[in-house]
């Protein structure tokens, strides 16, 4: 890429080659939030519809009709990302059994101390069969007053699914003991681990990830909108079409697009302006170094307005 400005739109050819450009999309995460009533938006019905139609896209893409590179059918995950999740437990449960249905495996991280605070609603998405994966986030200011209620809760997830997650920092998670629950030591422990810090006093790395194939999955927000990557999400040179658009009104069915998805896959942007001084965001800092120049080339917005960490990793 590298300069949307820079770069005449074209369509994206999605399945050809041994490695398809289409495998980088073969994950989704759905931000999602409460409407005024209440409900989630976008609404579980139009997001399990779109599920379905992103699905038989990306099959037709990678060749399964033909039985071709029926490899790539392996690891993709839907996750949900939002605040007060558990007030929506039976919509997200939908949505989930939707998206096993076509294969997919569905991820939801719910903050401690709103799982000890609603134990009931809890239990409820712990039973959900279509939620294939569950963590637990810890922020750090977290109280345990009810030692009984949390090894219930760590107990339910591990019996029910097989395996639990944690994300958050490491010697915090040490230090409430969630390691040292019986029933977490036997059972297989995934840890997304964060170093505390975040906005400007992240340290700058001095070997950055390039690449963007780990970061590249299709992300749904919360009007609707489809981008291909956390950092752009919300730039609208950068929207690949919307949920209720058919296939063949977004990029992925061939509208003009300005990003070469596949380059930035294998090797990242192209960043030409001088390397800020600071973080202004919890991106990875090749993600927010793209999100600026963009921004400082066409949008009319500060370059620090960029997503916050979601814990999605």
């Amino acid at each position: 890429m590298t300069h949307i400005a820079a770069r005449t739109p074209k369509p994206i050819d999605f399945s050809t080659g041994r490695q398809p450009a289409a495998q980088w999309l073969r994950s989704v995460a759905l931000l999602v939030r409460s409407d005024a009533n209440g409900g989630l938006e976008p609404s579980p019905d139009l997001l399990a519809a779109w599920l379905e139609r992103f699905d038989d896209w990306y099959k037709v893409a990678i060749g399964c009709e033909r039985n071709e590179r029926l490899h790539l059918l392996y690891h993709r995950d839907v996750t949900v990302v939002g605040d007060r999740l558990l007030d929506h437990v039976a919509e997200i449960g939908m949505v989930a059994r939707r998206a096993a249905g076509l294969g997919f495996g569905f991820s939801v991280t719910i903050p401690l101390d709103e799982a000890l605070a609603a134990e009931p609603r809890m239990n409820e998405l712990v039973a959900c069969p279509g939620v294939s994966t569950l963590a637990l986030s810890v922020a750090g200011d977290e109280v345990v007053g009810d030692e009984e209620a949390l090894a219930r809760i760590l107990s339910a997830i591990v019996r029910t699914k097989g395996h639990i997650g944690f994300i958050g920092v490491y010697d915090r998670i040490r230090e409430l003991g969630l390691l040292d629950y019986p029933d977490v030591l036997s059972t297989q422990i995934t840890i997304h681990p964060k170093d505390g810090t975040t906005g400007e006093t992240l340290p700058i790395p001095s070997r950055p990830v390039q690449p963007c194939f780990a970061r590249l999955r299709v992300y749904v927000d919360t009007t609707g909108e489809i981008f291909p990557c956390l950092g752009l999400v919300g730039m609208p040179a950068a929207r690949l079409g919307r949920i209720d658009d058919p296939i063949e009104r977004t990029v992925l069915g061939g509208q003009p697009y300005p990003l070469c998805l596949d380059r930035l896959a294998r090797t990242g942007p192209d960043l030409t302006h001088p390397e800020p001084a600071q973080r202004y965001t919890g991106l990875p800092w090749i993600c927010e170094r793209h999100r600026r120049e963009l921004l400082q080339e066409q949008e009319p917005l500060l370059a620090g307005e960029a997503p916050a960490e979601s814990g999605l990793q």
